[in-house]
């Protein structure tokens, strides 16, 4: 291979080598704030929603949509957060990565004002985009939460 060759292909396989970096890296920043559920920090995960997120639960329940928007999905979350007794709070299991592509397996471990426990069981497929959570689905025990907050419960619109 002719030198120039040798030099352009080198180039770019850097290049190549300090994007796969900056993702890796990115990823590690976002799962770090994931992690910090377990702890009930709530903070560092909302911090990381771009303005644009999509936030889809799957199911039936009155929760079940796709929420758009950081403020939309912040007030989800507050509706949510209104009913839990303390901070939420989520042991994460798994953390699976390919791409801007990572799966969360957690465990929930929160209990409510009103006495009853809500340990939900997560499974997350979100897009994270240079360190900011661009779009995420949530997968859940819907009978859990209709047993918990009731097939009328009130949510976020």
């Amino acid at each position: 291979m002719r030198p120039r060759r040798m030099a352009v292909l080198a180039n770019l396989i850097e290049r190549r080598r300090a994007i796969i970096q900056r993702m890796k890296d990115a990823h590690e920043s976002w799962k770090h704030a994931v992690s910090q559920l377990a702890a009930g920090t709530v903070k560092p995960f909302i911090d990381s929603f771009a303005d644009e997120i999509a936030w889809t639960i799957v199911g039936t329940t009155p929760w079940s949509r796709t929420y758009r928007g950081s403020a939309e999905v912040r007030a989800m979350l507050a509706a949510l957060q209104a009913r839990i007794d303390g901070p939420y709070r989520m042991h994460v299991e798994r953390f699976v990565t390919a791409g801007e592509w990572v799966v969360v397996q957690g465990q929930g471990d929160n209990l409510l004002t009103s006495g009853d426990r809500y340990d939900n069981t997560y499974c997350w497929v979100c897009r994270v985009v240079g360190g900011r959570l661009v779009e995420l689905t949530e997968y859940m025990d819907t009978a859990l939460v209709l047993r918990v907050f009731g097939s009328s419960a009130q949510r976020a619109s």
